[in-house]
């Protein structure tokens, strides 16, 4: 019996190392990434930089250091869920000039790209709908699963930061 509470505290503390881990990595976003950037380009940073901001937001209460607003949960996911909604548009096949965190493979692997747009519309929704949840594991799961999303199209999708940014 020892054994399976052992085992349910790593998964649990392995849900709050993948959060912690997409946490950092928007901490550490350079600001002058945008810098040069326009038109579609400069938009589709923004959006992102937005979604980061909701991730974050959320972070805190998530992890209890904060107190949990439902409400505040719910604005956050819903925000993500509708940029969700815009991203495809956001990447017009070539759009990777300039300053551009891109990388051609969102268009040599364009099925991909949408699948996991679309896994993140429905799974922040998901998170949404649990906003008034009683029930916080769940609630943190759904927070990983949005978490895990953006993650792996960071890691498919997105050029890798140099150790100076």
């Amino acid at each position: 019996m020892n054994r399976s509470i052992s085992f349910d505290a790593s998964r649990r503390n392995s849900g709050w190392l993948v959060t912690g881990i997409y946490i950092i990595a928007l901490n550490f976003s350079p600001a002058y990434a945008h810098s040069g950037a326009e038109g579609i380009v400069k938009e589709r940073m923004d959006m992102m930089d937005k979604i980061g901001k909701n991730m974050k937001a959320m972070k805190g209460m998530i992890q209890g250091k904060t107190e949990l607003s439902p409400d505040k949960i719910a604005s956050n996911a819903e925000s993500i869920q509708s940029a969700s909604k815009h991203i495809k548009k956001m990447f017009p096949e070539g759009s990777i000039n300039g300053p551009s965190e891109a990388l051609p493979t969102i268009w040599e692997n364009w099925q991909k790209f949408s699948s996991l747009t679309e896994e993140l519309s429905i799974e922040s929704e998901n998170l949404k709908q649990l906003s008034t949840s009683q029930d916080k594991r769940s609630l943190m799961k759904q927070f990983a699963k949005v978490g895990k999303i953006c993650r792996s199209c960071h890691t498919d999708f997105r050029k890798k930061k140099s150790k100076k940014e």
